[in-house]
């Protein structure tokens, strides 16, 4: 991006047009957040089935794509010469036969901004990768150098340049949650004379659109299913503890399971836990263990123990053994191929499932120092250590005995 060149702002009335923009920011970003969203629930749910065919909607979303793109020649200009163009404290001019005052440049600029929003939000839907914030980054500086035009038709501020960096700033904020952009447009420009009307702009975008609407990283991290920390807010933080948030249903190994317990533990576990704690007879929070590893070892003792089962029992063991190896998410068709509870009569497989288990065995890599809370902790600080040390499951205890997990 070439550096810009404004001139130092004054602060007057003029910063309650940057906050104007800032709220009009948070709006748009706002709807569209919840429109990407609306279009990827109406995809995943085939709202349209003629349309929303795997690859019948990706060839249907490029062709109206592609057709708008190559409609003007301003919209088939990359994202980095529409940012340097937009970011000019001059007026537009004309770029490889794109000729922004044909018939009018605030006209052209609306209509650009409009395209490029809405195919953003297409794009977004689609189930091939893509690109969120340099296209809205672009989007809102089309927006902020349009609404400088109309101020500078209405009350001559001739500061369409500034316009045009707040407002790729406060729409990108707006989308993405995130405050730390205006430090990157400050990184890019090259200058940090118009810090205020940037900050006001960027915080009153964020203000509005995080009382409408997720970050959009959330929102595809929600509809994916995979695990995230969601902001919470102060009051919430302080007027919970860590004992009104902990699962109670504790799914944990004692030091005298046995393979059988071991067994129905990873049945057990799922896909919610990534490891399991180990406790005493008093239920006292000793160690813990990853589920893989669990898997592992029973596999092992499988292995080591199967050469002196009957050819009946083994080829039972076999198909649960060749099932837990494959996947974790085969749970319900591990419980239909095999019973592990007491097999009646059935010498062979009661005595290998009785075998205590070796947590001393190498290949369980027990941590012998599981991080854990006493259950009066704040949640701000719960909050604060799975955001510090990237966890994903925190153990809760009272005097030491385990009393809940919080993933």
């Amino acid at each position: 991006i070439n550096l810009t060149d404004f001139e130092p702002f004054e602060l007057n009335l003029e910063i309650l047009c940057f906050a104007l923009l800032g709220l009009f920011c948070g709006v748009v970003g706002a709807l569209f957040v919840n429109s990407a969203s609306k279009l990827i629930l109406m995809r995943v749910h085939r709202k349209f089935p003629k349309v929303h065919s795997r690859f019948r909607y990706i060839f249907y979303v490029t062709l109206a794509c592609a057709l708008i793109t190559f409609s003007t020649q301003y919209l088939q200009l990359s994202d980095k010469v529409i940012i340097n163009e937009m970011f000019r404290a001059d007026n537009l001019t004309t770029y490889e036969n794109a000729d922004w005052g044909s018939p009018s440049i605030a006209l052209n600029l609306l209509i650009y901004f409009l395209a490029k929003i809405i195919q953003t939000a297409f794009s977004i839907s689609l189930q091939i990768p893509c690109g969120v914030f340099t296209p809205v980054f672009t989007a809102g500086s089309a927006f902020g150098r349009f609404f400088g035009l109309v101020m500078d038709t209405v009350l001559g501020t001739e500061h369409s340049g500034v316009y045009a960096v707040v407002g790729a700033a406060a729409l990108t904020s707006s989308v993405t949650h995130t405050i730390s952009v205006a430090i990157i447009v400050f990184e890019l420009t090259g200058q940090i004379n118009y810090m205020l009307p940037m900050m006001v702009g960027v915080l009153i975008s964020f203000a509005v659109s995080n009382g409408f609407s997720m970050s959009i990283y959330d929102v595809l991290l929600e509809m994916k299913g995979l695990p995230y920390l969601p902001a919470l807010k102060p009051s919430r933080l302080y007027k919970y503890e860590a004992k009104d948030v902990m699962a109670e249903r504790l799914t944990c190994l004692t030091i005298s399971s046995t393979l059988r317990d071991l067994a129905n533990t990873i049945f057990e576990s799922g896909t919610a836990l990534s490891k399991v704690p180990i406790v005493d007879n008093q239920m006292y929070l000793v160690s813990d263990v990853s589920v893989s590893n669990l898997q592992r070892y029973l596999i092992e003792q499988y292995s080591l123990e199967s050469l002196h089962f009957s050819q009946n029992t083994r080829r039972e063991l076999d198909t649960y053994f060749g099932l837990l190896s494959g996947s974790r998410d085969v749970h319900e068709e591990l419980k239909k191929t095999i019973t592990i509870e007491e097999h009646l009569g059935d010498s062979e497989l009661n005595e290998f499932w009785s075998f205590e288990v070796d947590f001393e065995a190498e290949v369980l890599h027990l941590d012998k120092a599981p991080l854990s809370i006493p259950e009066n902790t704040p949640l701000a600080k719960v909050h604060f250590l799975f955001i510090m040390l990237g966890l994903t499951q925190l153990y809760v205890v009272r005097g030491g005995k385990l009393v809940g997990i919080i993933s």
